[in-house]
């Protein structure tokens, strides 16, 4: 396979949330405008509706995607896009539960997410540093059994339009994470995308 051509920064936008290096872990979310578009990729929907993350079962396959450190103490990234299987986090078990939690206002409103196999074992595979902004999806079939069905209607009753052909649903992006990534039982949390639509909305455009 072909690499794809190299594609420049045209624009980056930062949500209006976003608190900065004291408060960075309050809308950890960016967008990057490309020059030139980028073909031939994956159709992905944002779950806008906070309902469709929570209607997720604790064990159903999520899965995202990076370039990102293979081990801790590493210092480069991989060459080749890796991916890794994850699992939500009920918000209680993120902030309060047994052994390592977050602190609620870390956490904030976001998505707590994590390996079964770590929380047994204390080692699994994890995102880590480099994987920042990488996304957390789930397979377009496998989430049919909660999308709002397809409609013309954009913002109809049922929920926001969709497109019939669409590749994947996206809940959330890498924010933050363990230190030692894949060495503890302490869950990553993602930003939660239903948490940006507006300013997703106004930044992209329609497919």
């Amino acid at each position: 396979r072909r690499p794809s051509p190299a594609r420049s920064a045209k624009r980056a936008y930062v949500a209006p949330e976003y608190g900065g290096a004291r408060y960075w872990h309050l809308g950890d979310l960016g967008l990057i405008e490309l020059t030139d578009p980028v073909l031939g990729v994956p159709l992905v929907q944002v779950a806008w509706k906070p309902e469709w993350w929570y209607s997720l079962g604790l064990e159903d396959p999520l899965r995202t995607v990076g370039y990102g450190l293979t081990e801790s103490s590493g210092s480069r990234p991989s060459d080749a896009l890796l991916a890794v299987d994850m699992e939500r986090v009920s918000h209680a078990d993120c902030t309060t539960g047994p052994g390592w939690h977050w602190e609620p206002s870390v956490v904030h409103a976001d998505l707590c997410v994590g390996n079964s196999e770590c929380f047994a074992s204390g080692v699994c595979e994890d995102t880590c540093r480099g994987d920042s902004g990488s996304p957390l999806f789930q397979d377009a079939q496998m989430a049919a059994a909660f999308l709002p069905p397809y409609t013309e209607a954009v913002g109809a009753e049922e929920g926001y339009s969709w497109p019939a052909s669409i590749d994947a649903v996206i809940f959330g992006v890498v924010s933050r994470g363990p230190i030692e990534c894949g060495q503890g039982k302490l869950p990553a949390v993602y930003t939660a995308l239903h948490r940006f639509g507006d300013f997703i909305a106004s930044r992209v455009p329609d497919p």
